[in-house]
């Protein structure tokens, strides 16, 4: 990263950096648009003390990374072409330890999980889980479960049998747990006909039930592997990762429709005022924006005189910007309507009226 940074002033420069698991590796792709290396210096950047020549430059960096790397069992590769670009590979390998598995063992014991349906034989399993690892368990029957007794801040993870509860069941439990980091395990049976459809959102979360092993093993990886979003009721929307920014002196309100927005596909940035908005505007393009009216050190209404006036800002003069606020009578709407405010937003507001206003407008 250093070393990519060296070029920051080149034109058209930037860093892409990717990170995705493959064939039991973890693979880490830094690319830059600086200078690039040429193949005779590319054969000697992970050798000691060689060095292309940059000020302050001790030549032990990448020998180190290397180093590194190889302790970790992993490789490092690196592939340039002169003055285009540089891309570093590095290979780690996927490891458990006993360590790790005893850390894992320790946090199950402050676990709370609940299991919904009416098998007998896997709440006898899971109990003798809750009984190894320390974790607590809650029991509910699908026939006199109400999802709207969930307490969402009470659980880590619902274990479902699939074959005990039905599609109106299962979305009101998704719409209740989107926005939260509630783990979801979806159990099916070999010989028992399966009675919902379920949408490929579900899929990860699915396995099928035969042994008591296969559960502890279901339920260790779901407890820690970070949760994807579910996005059952809109997975139609914006599959090509439309980007949104939320500008809003509010963390909390922020921070949750931010979650409703990246749960329903969209790619989301976050500024805190009007000023750090136009910032980011100055370095990424997006799609439409949600701005709050009243924001210290730069108001949205400023900021958004400010994008549809300035040049500077030209590439964003004509997007939807969506006047998210608390409370606006009809002259305020209209002054800011005057601005250039494409529509308004009443906060806090639903998932639903959330995504509806913004997919109108995209």
């Amino acid at each position: 990263m250093k070393n990519s940074f060296y070029y920051k002033d080149k034109t058209n420069f930037k860093i892409i950096i990717s990170v995705y698991s493959k064939n039991n590796e973890t693979i880490i792709s830094v690319k830059d648009y600086g200078k690039g290396i040429s193949s005779t210096s590319i054969k000697n950047i992970f050798t000691e003390y060689y060095t292309s020549g940059k000020k302050n430059n001790t030549g032990l960096g990448l020998s180190f990374c290397k180093k590194v790397i190889d302790a970790f069992a992993g490789s490092i590769e690196c592939y340039s072409t002169e003055n285009i670009s540089t891309t570093f590979i590095i290979r780690l390998p996927i490891i458990t330890s006993p360590a790790v598995d005893k850390m894992k063992y320790d946090l199950m014991s402050i676990k709370k999980i609940l299991f919904i349906g009416n098998q007998n034989k896997i709440l006898s399993d899971i109990n003798h889980l809750a009984f190894f690892y320390n974790f607590e368990l809650f029991y509910k029957k699908t026939s006199l479960y109400n999802i709207a007794d969930l307490d969402t801040n009470n659980y880590d993870c619902i274990i479902i049998d699939i074959n005990t509860i039905n599609n109106t069941l299962l979305t009101e439990l998704q719409e209740k747990i989107a926005t939260t980091t509630i783990k979801i395990i979806v159990i099916h049976h070999k010989n028992d006909a399966q009675k919902i459809t379920l949408s490929k959102a579900y899929e990860s979360y699915v396995f099928e039930y035969d042994h008591i092993d296969k559960l502890q093993q279901k339920l260790i990886t779901q407890i820690f592997t970070q949760k994807k979003p579910n996005n059952i009721l809109f997975d139609t929307i914006n599959s090509n990762k439309t980007k949104i920014m939320i500008v809003d002196d509010n963390i909390s309100l922020r921070l949750y429709s931010g979650i409703l927005l990246k749960n329903a596909g969209y790619d989301v940035i976050e500024a805190d005022n009007g000023l750090t908005a136009l910032n980011y505007l100055q370095e990424t393009t997006v799609d439409l924006i949600l701005m709050d009216s009243q924001m210290p050190i730069m108001s949205g209404i400023e900021a958004t005189k400010e994008i549809r006036t300035n040049n500077q800002y030209c590439s964003h003069q004509h997007i939807p910007i969506i006047c998210y606020s608390g409370s606006l009578d009809e002259l305020q709407k209209e002054h800011l309507v005057n601005v250039g405010i494409t529509d308004f937003l009443l906060k806090p507001s639903s998932k639903t009226t959330l995504l509806n206003i913004v997919n109108q407008w995209l």
